[in-house]
């Protein structure tokens, strides 16, 4: 009788740490992210900053990349990169962009090479998903056309779209914020880029609370201005 009550302790201690165990893996798993895109991305290291907010919450982010200069999607279709890089890793998701696309070939290029590119992303079991960019401020005129382009192909071949575009112009409009872009007038300041993660980071992880960056210092946003992009952000949430 009294090997049968310590059996029944032991046991009861062993399923409680093993839930126990379990559940600290579950809550310590990587998130594997592929980026294809080109300079609107490897520009101030997108992929990094978007690590980094991730770490501000505890969550490890292993971010790989393929970022070449004036590439679009379908040059990452052609050159076979990323396929191969599928091949030989397992990834939660495959974030892709190009240029703006507002005109006639560029949405075609969107819907088309952004079909293929979610195709043999599912087939290897990751998600695949667009990264709406944004227009230069000579072009700006065509912004509308950038995040209309970006939502369709989205749409058509039944993908997930995180819409930097449309919140970099929500962001512009308000403040008209020169410091989103870099010296040439469309490539991402570090400013811009840093909008960009945290619009990445929040449509990935929509549960967390994004008013915890306001806790830490990043470069190019005060506190101030940082505490109106989250409030905008949130309440396009609602």
């Amino acid at each position: 009788m009294l090997f049968q009550y310590y059996f029944k302790i032991t046991m009861r201690y062993i399923t409680f740490f093993s839930l126990l165990f379990l559940l600290i893996s579950l809550s310590a798993q990587t998130t594997s992210i592929l980026f294809l895109g080109n300079s609107l991305t490897y520009s101030n290291d997108l992929p990094s900053t978007v690590e980094r907010i991730a770490g501000t919450y505890d969550i490890e982010i292993d971010a790989r990349s393929i970022c070449l200069a004036n590439y679009g999607l379908e040059d990452h279709i052609n050159d076979g990169q990323f396929q191969k890089l599928l091949t030989q890793n397992k990834f939660d998701y495959v974030i892709f962009q190009q240029g703006p696309s507002s005109q006639a070939y560029g949405r075609e290029s969107l819907i088309e090479f952004g079909g293929k590119i979610a195709s043999v992303s599912r087939a290897h079991g990751a998600e695949p998903v667009y990264l709406m960019v944004w227009t230069s401020l000579n072009y700006y005129h065509t912004f509308d056309d950038v995040i209309l382009n970006h939502i369709n192909a989205a749409k058509i071949n039944e993908a997930r779209v995180l819409p930097v575009g449309k919140f970099w112009k929500m962001h512009y409009d308000k403040e008209k914020d020169d410091q989103l872009y870099s010296f040439d007038l469309f490539h991402p300041s570090a400013k811009g880029s840093f909008l960009a993660a945290v619009v990445i980071f929040h449509s990935l992880f929509p549960d967390e609370n994004l008013e915890r960056l306001l806790s830490i210092s990043y470069a190019d946003w005060d506190k101030r201005s940082l505490k109106k992009l989250i409030e905008m952000i949130m309440e396009e949430d609602k």
